[in-house]
Order: structure tokens, then C-alpha cells, then sequence
């Protein structure tokens, strides 16, 4: 691959450098043996692909995934930058999704918004995040949307965008983050 041939955007960055590093004839793979199949996990050596795809399929295996987090994050931090974008690269839907709400209505430039999400990602991902604690994928999720929202906020554009309110019937919980207080109040007037 050409440097002209490398991505603009980090997250697809992080996606090409992934591809390259399970493609081949020696896939970046993990053992998945001492886990004992919790949740279905499969056992033995599993390339990261096969172990993405049985993530995504299998959403709410909460032990498995954390088994699987915990290694990863374990891996990324002892300075193997092979894990760190493996672990990146498992995270995309999330860090994907997080962008994809904060892009909408950004008057910038969508790469800034990415690059903040995946600088807050990697930072959580190198020290941060409490492996111990559950759900340590979430966090590092998390950390990423704070960024991303971060950055929104700091160049001025406050507003999250939520869901169109106009249709709602009846009283509804509203999804974090809530909106912007000036938003709420002129909602409020309105109604």
C-alpha cells in the first residue's frame, strides 16, 4: 500500500491497518482456550476476524466479551502496537457509531470529529480503563464519545443531536445525553 493509497479518516485508517495485520497467511490470532467457552465463546486459537464476527453476533454475552476486553486491553498495554489496533479495530462499530451522531448537524470537518473519538478511545485504552471493573469495552466506548462530544463542544457546537421530539407520544425518557439546556427550555416554552 502507497501512501496515497492510506485513508483520510482515522477510524478508516485504523480499519486498513486491521485488515492488513489478519490478512495473510499468519492472521493476527488470539487463544481463546483459558476462557472455557463462557458464553459460547469458541476455545482455541481464533484469528480477530472470526472473533469480531462472534462478538457482534453474540451482543449481550457480557462475560465473554469481558473475558475477551480484558485480554485485549491487557495485550495493547504491554506496547505491542499490533493489539492496540486490533483492540481499536473490534471497537469500530461503537466508535463508528458515537461518530456518526456527532457528525450530524457538525459544520466542520468529520475527520476531527473521528480523530478526537479514537484519541479518547486509545487514551482510555492505554491507561484508564479499570480492567477489573465490568464491561470494560463500554468504558473505552465511553471515552471515545466524551472526546468526540468534547471536541463539539469546545468548537461551539453544543447542541447533541437527538431523536425528533415532535413525534413522541406520550411521556418518554429521554436517551444521555439529554441536549443542551437552552434546547430543553425552548422545548419547554413551546409545549
Amino acid at each position: 500500500m502507497t501512501t496515497n493509497d492510506w485513508p483520510d479518516s482515522p477510524l478508516d485508517a485504523v480499519d486498513t491497518a486491521f485488515a492488513a495485520l489478519t490478512d495473510g497467511p499468519r492472521p493476527l490470532s488470539l487463544d481463546l482456550t483459558p476462557f472455557g467457552g463462557a458464553d459460547g465463546l469458541p476455545t482455541g486459537v481464533t484469528d480477530l476476524p472470526t472473533l469480531h464476527r462472534w462478538l457482534l453476533a453474540h451482543p449481550r454475552a457480557y462475560t465473554a466479551r469481558d473475558l475477551v476486553w480484558r485480554e485485549l486491553i491487557r495485550r495493547a498495554r504491554t506496547n505491542r502496537p499490533e493489539w492496540v489496533i486490533a483492540a481499536t479495530a473490534l471497537a469500530m462499530p461503537a466508535l463508528r457509531h458515537h461518530a456518526g451522531r456527532l457528525r450530524a448537524g457538525w459544520p466542520g470537518d468529520a475527520r476531527d470529529v473521528d480523530a478526537e473519538i479514537l484519541t479518547g478511545f486509545l487514551t482510555a485504552l492505554r491507561d484508564r480503563v479499570d480492567i477489573d471493573r465490568p464491561a470494560p469495552y463500554a468504558a473505552l466506548a465511553a471515552a471515545g464519545w466524551r472526546a468526540g462530544f468534547e471536541a463539539r463542544r469546545r468548537d461551539g457546537a453544543e447542541a447533541t443531536p437527538v431523536d425528533d421530539l415532535e413525534h413522541a407520544v406520550g411521556p418518554r425518557t429521554p436517551r444521555r445525553p439529554y441536549g443542551h439546556s437552552d434546547l430543553l427550555i425552548r422545548r419547554a416554552v413551546q409545549l
